[in-house]
């Protein structure tokens, strides 16, 4: 799985914390 779109859906809603969190 791309984690680059992971992170960009997190960043779009706004919530870096729960980023970390599928990291």
């Amino acid at each position: 799985m791309p984690v680059n779109l992971l992170i960009k859906f997190f960043e779009h809603l706004g919530k870096p914390k729960k980023a970390n969190l599928v990291l």
